[in-house]
C-alpha cells in the first residue's frame, strides 16, 4: 500500500471517529507521567521554555496556559486533534510546535499570540487555517508540509509566506467588515427592517464581491448609506455592486488626481491653482502618473511656455525630447573624447582597441555627461605623456581631475612615474 493512500485512509479514519479524550490520563492524577508533566511545567516557569513531545497527550495540562512568559512550546508528536483556546493566553510565545499531531484545526484565539514567530503544523491534518492569523505580522516561517489542504491554500501556501500573510488578511478584512456593515444597516440605515433579512442581503452582495480587495469592502461598509436605496425594497444586490464601483473608481480618480495636485503645486507655487487642477486632472487621464517624477526632476525642460497652454501629451514630448537631446549629446561628446585621445597620441600608433579601451575607462568612471563635457577641455592637463603611457591609469586620471573641479581642494597633480605598471601593457 502506497504512502499516499495510507494516509488517505487514516485521515478519513480520524475524521469519521469521535475525539474522545485519553481517559486514562484524566482517571490517574498520580501517574508518573502526570508528574513528569507536572514537573516540566515548574521548569517551565524558570527557562520560559516548555517541551511537551512524544508523550502521548491528546489534552493539554490547563496549567500549561497559566504561564503567559512562555516563549517556546514544543507539543509535537502527542495525539492532539484540537488546541484548547487558552493558548491565547500565552502573549510572549515565539515558536510553537505542533507538527506530527492528528490535529484538525487551530483556534482562532491563537491569534492574540501576537509575538508568535514560527508555526509548525506539518504532518498534522489540517485543511485550512483561522483567517485571524492575519494578525500574526511577526510570523516568517509556517511549515504546512504532508497536510491535506484545501487546493487554494495548498496554491497559497506553496508561494510563500507573504502571500499567505495576503490572503488571510483579505479573509479576515471580508470577515470584519461585514460586521461592520451590517451593524451599520441595522442601526442607522433600515433600523426598522428584521435583522435575519438584513444578513440575508449583506450575504447576497458579499457573494456578488467576491474576490473584491479589501478597500473596496471598506468602501462599501464607510458609504453604504450613499450606495444602498432608502427603502430596503428597493435593494439589489447587482445594482449595489454596480453603484459600489462607480463610487469606489469615482472617490479612487479623486485621491489620485489630489496627489498629482499636490505635487505639482509644491514645485509651481505661484501658478493658479484652477490651471494645476486642470493640468493634473489631464496627467492622470492620460495615465502619465509614472512618468509625473521625471516631469517634475527636468521641470526647467519640460514646463516649457505658459502653463495654461500646458497638456499631458505636451509635457510627454517635452520630455522625449529632452531625453533624445541629452542622448545625443552624451553621444558626441564621447565620440569626441575617443578623437582627442586620438590625436593626443597620434606619434605612438596606437591601436583603435586601445584608444576605445582609454576611452571606455575614463566615460565609466566620470559616468556623468556634464563630467565628460568638462574634461574635454582639461583632459590634456591629466591624460599621460607619450613616454608614460605604460603607466596609464583611468582611476587616477579621474581622480585628480575631479579633485580639481569638483573638490573643495586643488590636488596634487597626478605623478606617472610613480605609478605602479600595469599588468599587460596596452600599448
Amino acid at each position: 500500500v502506497s504512502t499516499q493512500s495510507t494516509w488517505g485512509f487514516t485521515f478519513q479514519k480520524m475524521m469519521k471517529t469521535e475525539f474522545v479524550p485519553n481517559q486514562c490520563l484524566k482517571a490517574t492524577k498520580c501517574t508518573s507521567q502526570h508528574n513528569e508533566l507536572k514537573a516540566k511545567i515548574q521548569t517551565a516557569k524558570k527557562t520560559n521554555i516548555l517541551h511537551l513531545g512524544n508523550l502521548n497527550l491528546d489534552v493539554i495540562l490547563p496549567e500549561t496556559f497559566s504561564l503567559t512568559n512562555l516563549i517556546r512550546l514544543d507539543l509535537s508528536f502527542n495525539n492532539l486533534v484540537k488546541i484548547d483556546p487558552g493558548i491565547g493566553n500565552l502573549v510572549n510565545l515565539q515558536i510553537l510546535w505542533l507538527n506530527d499531531n492528528p490535529l484538525r484545526e487551530l483556534p482562532a484565539e491563537l491569534a492574540n499570540c501576537k509575538k508568535l514567530k514560527e508555526l509548525d503544523l506539518k504532518n498534522t491534518f489540517m485543511i485550512t487555517l483561522p483567517r485571524e492569523l492575519a494578525n500574526l505580522a511577526h510570523l516568517v516561517c509556517l511549515s504546512l508540509d504532508n497536510c491535506p489542504l484545501k487546493e487554494s491554500l495548498q496554491q497559497t501556501y506553496s508561494e510563500g509566506i507573504a502571500t499567505m500573510h495576503t490572503k488571510l488578511r483579505a479573509k479576515d478584512d471580508r470577515r470584519v467588515y461585514k460586521e461592520k456593515l451590517m451593524n451599520k444597516l441595522c442601526e442607522w440605515i433600515y433600523p426598522s427592517v428584521d435583522k435575519y433579512m438584513l444578513g440575508e442581503t449583506v450575504e447576497r452582495v458579499y457573494e456578488l464581491l467576491k474576490g473584491c480587495d479589501s478597500a473596496i469592502l471598506k468602501k462599501l461598509f464607510r458609504d453604504c448609506h450613499i450606495i444602498f436605496p432608502k427603502k430596503y425594497e428597493e435593494v439589489d444586490p447587482q445594482s449595489i455592486k454596480d453603484k459600489l464601483v462607480k463610487v469606489f473608481e469615482e472617490t479612487k480618480d479623486r485621491e489620485e488626481t489630489s496627489k498629482i495636485q499636490l505635487l505639482i503645486k509644491a514645485h509651481f507655487k505661484t501658478e493658479e491653482l484652477e490651471l494645476i487642477v486642470k493640468l493634473a486632472a489631464d496627467i492622470y487621464k492620460n495615465n502619465m502618473t509614472g512618468l509625473l517624477d521625471e516631469f517634475l526632476k527636468f521641470k526647467t525642460k519640460v514646463f516649457v511656455g505658459p502653463f495654461a497652454e500646458l497638456t499631458a501629451e505636451k509635457l510627454k514630448f517635452n520630455l522625449d525630447s529632452y531625453k533624445k537631446s541629452k542622448i545625443e549629446e552624451r553621444k558626441n561628446a564621447i565620440l569626441k573624447l575617443k578623437k582627442k585621445i586620438a590625436n593626443l597620441y597620434a606619434e605612438e600608433k596606437l591601436e583603435d582597441a586601445v584608444i576605445e579601451k582609454y576611452k571606455t575607462d575614463i566615460v565609466i568612471l566620470l559616468k556623468k555627461t556634464s563630467r565628460i563635457i568638462l574634461f574635454l577641455k582639461h583632459y590634456k592637463t591629466f591624460m599621460p605623456k607619450g613616454h608614460e603611457l605604460k603607466y596609464f591609469d583611468a582611476s587616477k586620471i579621474v581622480e585628480a581631475f575631479l579633485g580639481k573641479h569638483e573638490g573643495s581642494q586643488t590636488p596634487t597633480p597626478v605623478s606617472y612615474t610613480h605609478l605602479p605598471l600595469p599588468t599587460s601593457d596596452p600599448v
